[in-house]
């Protein structure tokens, strides 16, 4: 470990690059599971090359939020400023606004960046194409064989018209990892083994048109899935209440 710290610091660039590129990786690890969550599900295979690139769009955009968010401070800073130098406010003030700026100045930062995380993967994510770092759908068709048709017919993926082993090209694949793929339906959403398909079909004519309504249907499915779990914490957080306080919560509040 000392050998590690004596080299990183003697390539102070090397550091800043290992920190860039974890900060990058954690944000995209982070983005990628919120929504999934939203959808009912969590990807619990840390090591995806893509994380990174979503870390990188999502770090970038909200640079610019922060920057619309953190100029007015400084504007209001630099007023205050001015007073102080010309002796209209008392030391006391000075010290006292110095020590409660910082501390409401990290506080909104911290909760500014918690819901922008939060609308961000919800609303936006599926939005971006994935070659930008975004988790825009992908439209596509499988290729099964007999056996596996039967699976996924059970479950509303039926074959095309005329095809004995190919799907319609409208299925919504909105993630997939080294063993599972994320398929989203108007009425569920499935994660399935990759050992079931054989193959994957892409039609360029209706990919872009398939693909809006695979960014309609899974943004849809996020709300609806942001929506169920601010309920879930408003019934825990009344739980709570009863339990220690016998004080019952206005229910319906997020409802409203």
């Amino acid at each position: 470990m000392k050998a590690i710290k004596d080299f990183l610091t003697e390539w102070p660039l090397l550091n800043a690059i290992s920190l860039l590129g974890l900060v990058l990786y954690i944000s995209g690890f982070l983005v990628w599971n919120f929504y999934l969550y939203t959808l009912g599900f969590i990807d619990d295979s840390f090591l995806q090359a893509k994380f990174i690139l979503t870390g990188l769009t999502f770090c970038l955009t909200s640079f610019f939020l922060f920057c619309l968010v953190y100029l007015p401070g400084l504007l209001f800073r630099h007023i205050y400023h001015q007073y102080r130098q010309t002796g209209f406010l008392s030391e006391y003030f000075s010290g006292s606004f110095e020590f409660y700026y910082k501390a409401l100045l990290t506080g909104v930062g911290i909760t500014c960046l918690l819901l922008w995380m939060i609308i961000y993967s919800s609303v936006i994510f599926p939005y971006i194409p994935q070659l930008l770092g975004g988790g825009q759908p992908r439209a596509i068709s499988f290729i099964v064989e007999e056996k596996s048709a039967e699976i996924l017919n059970s479950f509303g993926i039926v074959l095309g018209e005329g095809e004995k082993y190919q799907t319609p090209p409208t299925l919504c694949i909105v993630h997939e990892n080294s063993g599972l793929v994320f398929v989203a339906l108007e009425d569920r959403i499935l994660a399935l083994y990759k050992s079931l398909l054989t193959g994957y079909v892409s039609l360029p004519g209706p990919k872009q048109q398939n693909e809006q309504k695979c960014i309609f249907i899974a943004t849809e499915w996020s709300k609806k899935g942001l929506l169920f779990s601010l309920l879930l914490v408003e019934t825990n957080f009344e739980n709570l209440l009863l339990a220690v306080f016998d004080r019952p919560y206005r229910k319906g509040f997020i409802a409203q």
